[in-house]
């Protein structure tokens, strides 16, 4: 009997379409697939009497990638930014970076110093990296770069946490707390320590005597706790400013004074 074919395609098994009849072999569409689609497709063998028998239990998928993209920048979890860990063995967390591109493997390479280090790095395909033992009464950076097997990667924010394994004797603030930055007058760096009560977004704005708005240095969840930022106004004219946080429904003020 004279046979002809039907293809169907389609990105869902409920949406598939015919896209091509006829006695060929093989089809090629005269446009373009979606860029990384995955669209399932089948085959019907169609005799002249319209008896069917087709394929469609063993439908096959087949992905579109004609460019490799990057993968999107993995979200830091934890330590979060400006936070006291009472462990010298931290735990690294961030969010899956899902590849774009169809069937792309993605690994993590996690990256942390203190000033004045070499840069210490970890390959690893989890989310997770239990942490070596990190020295005490430091500062410590840290970043995360999402990298796919064409050597394409995005990476996170830099954040800075602290170790502090005595901060483990201290119980939890029982309030929220703005402190008075230290040294005060300063040249050009100095520390501001805040105490979250509960977990909230919390927002430190830098302005100068005009109200004018000159530096955001908080703009984060926090989880109760005690947190310190380091303020370098080596860009800054001397002068007194105004810092502020919001937590909440808290809100307070103070002054710091830049002399040159």
């Amino acid at each position: 009997d004279a046979v002809h074919y039907e293809l169907y395609l389609g990105l869902h098994p409920d949406s598939m379409e015919c896209r091509y009849t006829g006695t060929e072999l093989s089809w090629q569409p005269a446009e373009d697939l979606l860029e990384n689609g995955r669209y399932r497709w089948y085959v019907k063998a169609v005799d002249k009497y319209g008896a069917k028998t087709h394929s469609r239990e063993a439908s096959r998928t087949v992905a579109i990638n004609t460019v490799n993209e990057a993968p999107p920048a993995p979200v830091q979890l934890a330590p979060l930014q400006n936070s006291y860990q009472t462990t010298r063995y931290p735990r690294f967390e961030w969010t899956e970076s899902v590849d774009p591109d169809p069937g792309d493997e993605i690994t993590y390479k996690v990256y942390y110093w203190y000033e004045g280090s070499m840069e210490f790095v970890i390959t690893t395909t989890e989310t997770f990296y239990d942490g070596r033992r990190l020295m005490d009464q430091r500062e410590f950076f840290w970043t995360v770069a999402a990298i796919d097997k064409g050597g394409l990667s995005a990476y996170s924010d830099t954040m800075v946490f602290y170790i502090d394994t005595q901060l483990d004797l201290v119980e939890l603030p029982t309030e929220f707390m703005l402190s008075a930055n230290y040294p005060n007058p300063f040249n050009p760096v100095t520390s501001i320590d805040y105490a979250i009560l509960q977990s909230e977004k919390v927002e430190i704005n830098l302005y100068d005597m005009s109200g004018k708005a000159v530096r955001k240095l908080v703009n984060a969840l926090h989880s109760p706790g005690f947190y310190r930022i380091r303020l370098d106004a080596s860009d800054l004219p001397s002068g007194v400013y105004i810092y502020s946080m919001k937590a909440g429904s808290f809100y307070q003020t103070r002054k710091m004074l830049l002399l040159k």
